[in-house]
């Protein structure tokens, strides 16, 4: 997942406080572990998904969507952060383990195992997220092209981004 994934689409339709957007070109999944893992919802560019509407957009709104930083993080956390602990503490279990029963290498044997789980359970919690968590309308923009500097890298990027360019932010 990237840090911040954002991407552009047009509202369908809306009811309550949902929209259906159709999402347009995907830039963000090109860059995304997810998307590259085939974990993201079948379909790609031109999907359309119920999002959440707090802004109140429109039918034929250009909207941006994202995810909140909380689903970011509670993500990384299951699928890179928690399989590294089980693999310390499954190693050095196997290690006072064989320590004990006098077995060479079982340090390797727990520690891989436990890291196996540990990707096995964390997979199938990222998938559950993902059927689970619902995107948001991060903002409503009124034109949007094919390289923006507002949707595709923020303000800071493409400022960035534009001294290898040569070119400048347009406001």
């Amino acid at each position: 997942m990237k840090t911040n994934i954002v991407e552009t689409g047009i509202v369908l339709e809306t009811k309550d406080d949902l929209a259906k957007v159709q999402i347009k070109q995907g830039k963000s999944c090109k860059g995304c572990a997810m998307g590259k893992l085939g974990m993201c919802r079948p379909g790609g560019a031109g999907m359309v998904l119920l999002v959440k509407n707090p802004l109140k957009a429109k039918e034929g709104d250009t909207v941006m969507i994202g995810l909140d930083k909380k689903t970011h993080t509670k993500g990384y956390f299951v699928v890179f952060i928690l399989p590294m602990i089980i693999l310390v503490i499954s190693t050095v279990a196997g290690y006072l383990l064989s320590q004990k029963l006098q077995i060479q290498g079982l340090e390797v044997v727990t520690g891989f195992s436990g890291l196996a789980i540990a990707i096995y359970f964390s997979l199938k919690k990222i998938n559950r997220m993902d059927k689970e968590v619902t995107m948001y309308i991060k903002r409503i923009v009124k034109d949007v092209p094919d390289f923006s500097w507002e949707v595709n890298y923020g303000a800071e990027g493409g400022d960035y981004l534009s001294g290898f360019a040569g070119n400048s932010k347009k406001n």
